[in-house]
């Protein structure tokens, strides 16, 4: 329920406090709405009684006051976002270059450029959104103005040409609202390389797990064949060659594994070249901007 100074259709009102720091309070508050206080009395009961007037004038002063206010507030935020998407763009930047640069963990990489891209879609977003808060703030001081021209109430103190500030915000929506489709479009094309890029490093760790593991029975073979049973001992010479044919066998599916992981990585890489090429393309044009 709104308070009693919020009803413009008052333009008297008396009120009994008991309590001296809610009169205050009460004070502070109707002065925002043009209320002024006309009479104030209290009585020995520890009684206030305040008689409001509704000042027009007041009223419409108070409201282009707060009205440039809010457009500072607004503006204030403005740059903020804007300075936050600068930000984002430069990091988005950093990452491209690392992803083409570093050669260490590329799928880290490759999210870490996603996560930058993403962010910077939300940003710009954010600042789009925050310039539209700027018009509509803009919007409410003109009216405030316009009522206090009508009135005849001098409001020089919080002038300010709005015209040419709306225009430019306006301006700056429709290129920013541009750029943010650029923004999404390279979203779009980052998050189709990321999953190709971690399943060619898998690809890629298996073929060198399965080569590891050759060239580890290697190792073992060699240093079976290099210590022969002592003493023509028959049955640690059994053992030696159970042991050497056990390791053969398991360095073949060794190499089983090898080549079904080099031609895996061969079909990864095939898929990962048009995704790289399609986001490197769309990453070239924005940096060209």
């Amino acid at each position: 329920m709104a308070a009693w100074y919020q009803d413009n259709s008052r333009k008297t009102y008396v009120a009994t406090y008991t309590n001296e720091k809610t009169m205050r309070a009460e004070v502070e508050a109707s002065a925002k709405f043009g209320w002024v206080t006309q009479t104030m009395a209290s009585s020995r009961k520890g009684q206030w009684t305040v008689s409001y007037l509704k000042d027009e004038r007041a009223r419409v002063r108070i409201q282009a006051e707060e009205a440039f206010g809010q457009v500072g507030e607004m503006r204030g935020k403005l740059v903020q976002a804007v300075g936050k998407v600068s930000a984002l763009e430069a990091a988005v930047r950093q990452r491209f270059q690392g992803v083409r640069t570093e050669t260490s963990n590329p799928t880290q990489l490759e999210q870490r450029l996603l996560k930058s891209i993403k962010e910077l879609v939300s940003a710009r977003q954010a600042a789009i959104t925050q310039r539209n808060l700027v018009l509509g703030a803009y919007g409410t001081l003109q009216s405030a103005y316009e009522e206090a021209e009508n009135m005849r109430v001098d409001v020089s103190h919080v002038k300010t040409d709005i015209p040419p500030e709306m225009a430019a915000l306006r301006q700056d929506i429709g290129i920013e609202s541009e750029r943010l489709q650029r923004d999404r479009a390279l979203q779009e094309v980052q998050e189709a390389v990321v999953k190709p890029v971690q399943d060619w490093q898998i690809a890629v760790g298996n073929q060198w797990g399965a080569r590891s593991k050759i060239a580890k029975a290697d190792q073992q073979l060699a240093k079976t064949q290099q210590s022969p049973a002592a003493g023509g001992n028959e049955t640690q010479a059994t053992s030696a060659n159970a042991k050497t044919r056990s390791l053969r066998a398991e360095r073949v599916k060794h190499e089983e594994s090898l080549r079904s992981a080099e031609t895996l990585v061969q079909q990864r890489e095939a898929a990962l070249v048009g995704c790289l090429q399609a986001r490197d393309a769309r990453m070239m044009g924005y940096l060209a901007r």
